[in-house]
């Protein structure tokens, strides 16, 4: 697994929040100082948290086989959220998000049409058939943007990661990462090492499935990291 490379994320821009004048004070802990009229992140504190969550993710995937679910619709960052989703064997949507996708999904599951397939498809982007149960993990990128699709994930209790800018509230996630959410290099290089480390833990619990035919569990408290 490739090890988180400070320098590379000071180049990536994940230092760099947003406005000061957006600045969320639940947010304040993680600001290291004010730059020009923008928070600065504390670089350390994202690195910190970043290394800690890619640990959590490859145990907790090859423990329980978590199918992780990647929403990002902000134009600039859906080939990105596709391409990471896919190459980490997870599922994604980085179209519109149709609500209700969620809170509904028996009965988009059960539809059966070829128009009603057709509209999902087009609508819910990355979403594949081959999910036949809600996902146990949803990474939101793009806090403000996806609050519909926070909404379903906090009715049905399941947990949330976020890249979380300085404008963002950590109260509407199970586990965030501190960091610039606009920048596609910042979080190009956070979902990378997301990526990796979900995908390495898919193999570890796909040998480990294979191996002894039989599923492990263990403790999924998010809030303890």
């Amino acid at each position: 697994m490739k090890q988180i490379n400070l320098k590379e994320m000071y180049n990536a821009g994940v230092h760099l929040g947003s406005s000061v004048k957006k600045l969320n004070p639940k947010m304040k802990p993680y600001i290291m100082c004010t730059h020009d009229g923008i928070a600065i992140i504390d670089i350390l504190k994202t690195y910190t948290r970043l290394f800690r969550i890619t640990l959590f993710l490859k145990k907790i995937i090859a423990n329980e086989g978590y199918q992780v679910l990647f929403v990002g619709t902000q134009r600039s960052i859906a080939p990105l959220i596709a391409e990471i989703a896919t190459k980490s064997s997870s599922y994604y949507i980085n179209e519109r998000w149709k609500g209700g996708f969620l809170t509904n999904f028996k009965t988009v599951k059960d539809s059966r049409s070829s128009r009603q397939q057709d509209s999902l498809e087009q609508n819910q982007s990355g979403f594949s058939n081959e999910l036949n149960s809600l996902p146990d993990l949803v990474i939101i990128v793009g806090q403000e943007k996806e609050l519909k699709a926070i909404k379903e994930c906090q009715k049905l209790n399941i947990p949330t990661l976020t890249i979380l800018d300085s404008d963002g509230d950590p109260d509407k996630t199970s586990l965030f990462i501190p960091a610039n959410d606009d920048s596609q290099s910042s979080v190009e290089f956070i979902l990378k090492h997301l990526g990796q480390s979900i995908l390495i833990g898919r193999l570890l619990y796909d040998k480990k499935k294979t191996k002894y035919g039989f599923q492990e569990t263990s403790t999924r408290d998010f809030r303890k990291l």
